[in-house]
């Protein structure tokens, strides 16, 4: 059985990411084994998070793990959306990681896209 490929896309600050290095730190420390970081996508926050993950965007990924490999032309006519809109989206997928190219065609290399985020109530700060 083959395993599926996932990635993670979700809200996560620098203190989170911090606190799993030094965790993965110490274990490497006390000879323990260090597990195999997950594949992910973090933002800094969730506004951020929805202005690259807008809805367009994610049919596109949508649509694309649907079609399989096709050319960016090819998926803007599956989409009924222009040529260039599409392109660019293409574009900033491609950078943050949730799609990738081999020749001209376009396609997502994951089984799973796993979107989540936590909301919490921000630690309050008194006055001194």
């Amino acid at each position: 059985m083959t395993r599926r490929k996932t990635l993670d896309v979700g809200v996560k600050d620098a203190r989170a990411i911090g606190r799993e290095f030094v965790a993965a730190w110490k274990r490497a420390a006390k000879g323990r084994a260090v597990r195999a970081p997950a594949e992910g996508v973090y933002f800094a926050d969730f506004a951020t998070m929805m202005r690259f993950l807008t809805p367009r965007r994610l049919e596109l990924v949508q649509t694309l793990r649907a079609a399989g490999p096709v050319t960016v032309r090819a998926l803007a006519q599956k989409l009924r959306r222009d040529y260039k809109n599409v392109h660019g989206d293409v574009q900033l997928l491609k950078r943050i990681g949730l799609i990738e190219s081999e020749a001209a065609r376009v396609h997502v290399p994951w089984d799973i896209i796993r979107l989540h985020t936590e909301i919490s109530a921000k630690p309050s700060r008194r006055a001194a």
